[in-house]
């Protein structure tokens, strides 16, 4: 909704396909069509079960889940309401003698509200690393939105000649088939 927000401030269209892409479409002349994407997903679990307490996920991607281990983050739940936890991990004493426990997310028991298919996510990292250089979660997605809104913006003041298309895509993370290959078989 925030892309779409923003596209309607510059282009002649805009709308969601029925994959969940944001389009952002200027009109133009010389016949020929250019679509410049960029992927607004990130990494993810779903939310399995909540048993005891605790919140059993599973990934709903491609994600190493070998890599969790006290991760902070964040439960979207249906409601809206936004459940902070931490991945929970087997101790390092046990793990060479125990099967890989069951990922699980630690709410310190707040689990009021959430549903099995709740997505999960890395809570927000961001930082700098050195006067020039910026850290933090799924970048590659935040770069490739800002620039595509840059784009929609720098169109309406100066009219491309081909019609443009600017997607904000949907499922790149979930082996790479997802809206920019949707995006190939459906525009004009």
């Amino acid at each position: 909704s925030y892309m779409q927000d923003e596209f309607k401030k510059y282009a002649d269209e805009c709308y969601l396909d029925k994959s969940g892409n944001s389009i952002a479409k200027f009109n133009g002349t010389s016949g020929r069509t250019i679509v410049v994407t960029g992927h607004m997903d990130e990494v993810f679990y779903v939310v399995e079960r909540v048993r005891d307490g605790l919140v059993y996920v599973k990934p709903g991607c491609n994600v190493d889940p070998g890599n969790v281990d006290s991760v902070p983050v964040n439960i979207l739940t249906e409601s809206g309401k936004i459940v902070k936890g931490v991945f929970g991990s087997t101790t390092v004493h046990l793990k060479k003698w125990e099967k890989p426990a069951e990922l699980f997310v630690d709410v310190g028991g707040e689990i009021e509200g959430i549903l099995p298919g709740d997505p999960v996510i890395y809570a927000p990292n961001l930082f700098w690393m050195n006067d020039h250089i910026v850290a933090g979660k799924a970048l590659d997605d935040r770069h490739s939105c800002a620039v595509l809104i840059q784009l929609a913006e720098m169109f309406a003041k100066e009219r491309p000649k081909d019609t443009v298309y600017l997607v904000g895509t949907r499922m790149e993370e979930i082996r790479m088939q997802g809206g920019a290959a949707y995006i190939g078989r459906t525009l004009p």
